[in-house]
């Protein structure tokens, strides 16, 4: 296990050199009050999980929102025609928003006696471990600790390496061939924007549709990768995507979508805050009652997974749009009005069409440089530009295509994994026979993809992820 230790942060230094000396002091400083919080009498234990919090969102802030906070006040500065503020000379370390969060949780759950004290050398590998480390997934403590004190999940297994194998490849395909094609289209797009270009309605739509695309393979494409390569080494971590865009509403969205965040967020802040109100402001009036146990915990949450991406107020501004997109579909929820015709293939195809479309409307904002690009963007989409029948770029086509096929029309890596660990199943030896020859026909399959990568990897490419 130390060896696998120091291989994590290998892999993180050799990312960013800069960055292990902060990783290593949050590493240091979480374990230490881990350790003074699971020994303190109960009624001291707050005090110090309140200062290791603090100290935790101080360090984020610090390296991710200071600058950001220094550009607004300096707006209002510009405003009163005061001398601006000169921005601080940082660089945001890889990977810090994963690895804050992933100890911030593990704090609590100390706190409510929902972990132990492990060792310091379980810990460095639980928050380091390299697969997931710098874009995730976000791992839980008791998803991956128990594993790492389990000598035979470090004794080389077949099965796993071969299934890692063929998870890794195909995360690595989504990225190389799909995301990074498509990626030079996107980069373009946006690249372009100004008032003098305005883009008409086919190319806003276009241009929307290929990041939609493109975030999700490259995202999803990491997240298998991670996938992959732990389980070559043994050790299980969970996934961050189930077929997002196949989703029929946007609460099944975000159970599909970067399903780690969505957990920890959901178990760390949405359910305590909308517990907190709930007791607060209960009342018989139903308005009252969404108001403070649904509409004001949703926006809080979301205006906080929007923030969490980036120090930029279009990310603010995805994260209200999302909150707004969950409050409808809950509230339409409660009504119930086409509960006798909701599985009849016609209303999911509808259902689909509107959450699809909605998702790939946030994501203008989600990638737009500033809020004044979403808007020529937006107003593209709406038809307010121009209307041209224009022929656009046949690769373009072909690649939206495709991966539309892939996404609509495959199963996700998440349910291929789960089909080759079905315990109940597994008791059935033909069923055995038929994982057999399924692995078979993935590792044909994987050996063919590496090979179209391997010709693809001839341009330096980054994970957009990184970024958060």
């Amino acid at each position: 296990m130390s060896w696998l230790g120091f291989i994590s942060l290998f892999f993180y230094g050799y990312w960013s050199l800069y960055s292990l000396p902060i990783l290593s002091i949050s590493i240091l400083m979480n374990f230490y009050f881990g350790k003074k919080i699971y020994a303190m009498p109960s009624k001291n234990k707050l005090t110090i999980l309140i200062i290791a919090i603090f100290l935790n969102l101080f360090l984020l802030s610090y390296f991710k929102y200071a600058n950001f906070f220094i550009d607004n006040i300096n707006y209002l500065f510009y405003y009163y025609q005061i001398s601006p503020i000169n921005n601080l000379n940082i660089i945001l370390p890889i990977g810090i928003s994963f690895f804050t969060f992933t100890q911030i949780a593990y704090l609590v759950d100390t706190y409510y006696d929902r972990s132990k004290g492990y060792s310091f050398k379980s810990y460095l590998l639980f928050v380091t471990f390299f697969p997931h480390l710098v874009a995730g997934p976000i791992i839980h403590h008791k998803q991956v600790m128990p594993q790492f004190n389990k000598p035979k999940k470090f004794t080389p297994d077949l099965k796993k390496i071969t299934i890692g194998f063929i998870i890794f490849t195909i995360g690595l395909s989504k990225k190389v061939l799909i995301a990074d094609t498509i990626g030079l289209y996107v980069d373009k797009f946006y690249s372009n924007l100004n008032f003098e270009f305005s883009p008409d309605l086919i190319l806003s739509w276009l241009g929307s549709l290929s990041y939609a695309i493109q975030l999700y393979f490259d995202f999803s494409g990491y997240s298998d990768m991670a996938v992959g390569l732990s389980l070559i080494f043994g050790i299980f971590i969970p996934f961050n995507f189930n077929s997002p865009y196949k989703s029929l509403s946007i609460i099944d969205f975000w159970q599909r979508w970067h399903m780690s965040l969505t957990n920890f967020i959901g178990q760390y802040f949405f359910f305590p805050l909308t517990l907190k109100l709930t007791r607060s402001y209960s009342s018989q009036n139903i308005l009252i009652n969404n108001l403070f146990s649904l509409i004001i915990p949703l926006i809080i949450t979301f205006f906080v997974i929007g923030i969490w991406h980036g120090a930029n107020w279009t990310f603010a501004i995805y994260g209200l749009i999302h909150a707004f997109y969950m409050i409808i579909n809950h509230l339409w929820r409660k009504q119930n009005l086409f509960e006798k015709i909701e599985n009849t293939i016609l209303v999911k195809v509808i259902y689909w069409l509107i959450t699809f479309t909605a998702v790939v409307f946030s994501m203008v904002i989600f990638r737009s440089e500033s809020i004044s690009d979403a808007i020529i963007i937006y107003q593209g989409m709406l038809g307010m530009n121009s209307i041209e029948i224009l022929s656009p770029n046949l690769k373009l086509l072909i690649v939206i295509t495709f991966s539309m096929f892939l996404i609509l029309g495959t199963k996700s890596t998440f349910e291929i994994v789960n089909s080759f660990f079905d315990k109940e199943k597994l008791k059935n030896i033909n069923y055995k026979n038929m994982i057999n020859k399924k692995i078979k026909f993935y590792s044909t399959l994987s050996g063919i993809l590496l090979f179209l990568c391997l010709l693809q990897l001839n341009t330096p490419s980054t994970f957009l992820y990184y970024q958060f």
